[in-house]
């Protein structure tokens, strides 16, 4: 089925992928750092402990620089955004200077900052994850002194979640996942943790399943992200632009179908989704073009004993007339829910759904489809009706009951185990 959409544009969940920004070819909003050291260990500091814990953790990770006849010692430390430089007093100095670079032995004759006559000195406004490099010397009666030995160091967020990838590994992970998937990714590429762009971008998600993430970024502007801690391949998103060309021929379903079997597999996601997708072709601007010209792929995202997430898919973008991945997503909003037991039948789920439905005075029309048992994050349904709340509960295992109206549908989620409702939502034609 083709489908034609001159509307908003696309959406994809979790990530928030902006289906017009990558289809158009767009520079992604962030440009790519150098190369990131691994990140230490770290939590969410939410107490005054886990905050020591943070700066213990940066305290370890300081670096100190070798020593240099007639010149000051230098230590750095990292901290968000920031490097904390000290150094050991020069005889005679009256004054120091401080010197910063991107690259190694790239120092210039202009110091960053003159007169420096207290110490530590925060240096700000940096970019974490990005390899600086410091020299300081100091100053006698208006004459510099030797440099100090180059001292090098990454800003880091100490506060972000553990990652059991190394930069090297999500490197490793990303390059597999790029050949398998028949990526091109050239050039050496820069990894940065934790990469969180876009959270808290779309509405009613407070928290995505995958963050935090490694964001590998190629020069060539492919953008690969591995979860911290499955070492999944879980978003990717390809520049490049056909221009101005005309809509063509799109490649078979069948064949777009086959090649999202591969990039599923290559991405380590095959086992939590159900292998029998959803394919639609799209154009998704007017007037037609290559560009914008795509086959649409969703997996919906399954449990270990096969019960389908009512929100969370794989989702991917193949241009349709080559089959090229534009862009490939998996919408994993919370981690699966512990095993329940299922005490409630079909029968008094609907019962009970039905209930609800007559205290919202709303009558169903036509057929009533049998619940479908789905996984479900509970809402504040039925006070709140239209739209899904942002904050959403942990997800549960709920008969999803269903009911058309006269003015659109309706659904009421009841608890598999309680028979208790949950949530739902009323959606309404336009």
């Amino acid at each position: 089925m083709k489908v034609n959409i001159h509307t908003a544009p696309l959406i994809l969940l979790g990530t928030a992928l902006v289906a017009s920004c990558a289809l158009s070819g767009c520079a992604h909003s962030k440009s790519p750092s150098p190369n990131v050291a691994n990140p230490a260990p770290g939590t969410k500091a939410t107490s005054q402990q886990d905050s020591d814990w943070s700066r213990n953790r940066a305290a370890e990770a300081k670096v100190t620089s070798a020593a240099a006849d007639g010149a000051p010692i230098v230590t750095a430390e990292p901290r968000n955004g920031q490097v904390e430089l000290t150094w050991t007093p020069v005889p005679y100095a009256d004054t120091y200077n401080i010197y910063r670079s991107l690259r190694a032995g790239d120092h210039s004759s202009e110091p960053i900052k003159r007169g420096i006559d207290t110490q530590p000195l925060l240096d700000e406004s940096l970019a974490n994850g990005t390899t600086y490099y410091y020299q300081v010397a100091g100053v006698s009666k208006g004459k510099e002194l030797a440099r100090s030995a180059e001292v090098a160091i990454s800003p880091r967020d100490f506060s972000a979640p553990q990652s059991d990838v190394s930069s090297s590994d999500a490197i490793a992970i990303a390059n597999a996942f790029s050949s398998k998937a028949g990526l091109v990714a050239t050039g050496t590429p820069n990894a940065i943790y934790p990469y969180q762009e876009f959270k808290g971008s779309v509405a009613r998600i407070p928290e995505h399943y995958y963050l935090p993430r490694w964001s590998v970024q190629y020069p060539s502007g492919l953008s690969i992200e591995v979860a911290a801690q499955s070492r999944q391949v879980v978003a990717m998103r390809a520049m490049g632009s056909y221009g101005d060309k005309a809509a063509g021929t799109a490649i078979p379903q069948t064949k777009a179908i086959e090649l999202a079997h591969q990039i599923v597999e290559a991405a380590s996601l095959k086992s939590a989704v159900n292998s029998s997708p959803t394919c639609q072709e799209m154009q998704i601007a007017s007037p037609p073009k290559a560009d914008t010209h795509m086959w649409m792929i969703r997996y919906p995202r399954i449990t270990t004993d096969n019960v389908p997430f009512r929100d969370d898919d794989v989702s991917i973008m193949l241009m349709a007339e080559t089959g090229k991945m534009k862009i490939m997503s998996a919408n994993f909003h919370t981690a699966e829910p512990p095993i329940t037991n299922r005490n409630v039948t079909t029968n008094l789920a609907l019962t009970t759904a039905k209930q609800t439905l007559d205290s919202l005075k709303l009558t169903p029309v036509g057929a009533i489809p049998a619940p479908t048992e789905m996984v479900v994050q509970p809402n504040s349904f039925p006070a709140q009706r239209t739209s899904i709340d942002e904050k959403r509960g942990a997800p549960r295992y709920a008969w999803v009951c269903m009911f058309p109206i006269q003015q659109g549908r309706v659904e009421v989620w009841i608890d598999v185990e309680t028979g208790k409702v949950i949530g739902g939502e009323t959606a309404y034609l336009k």
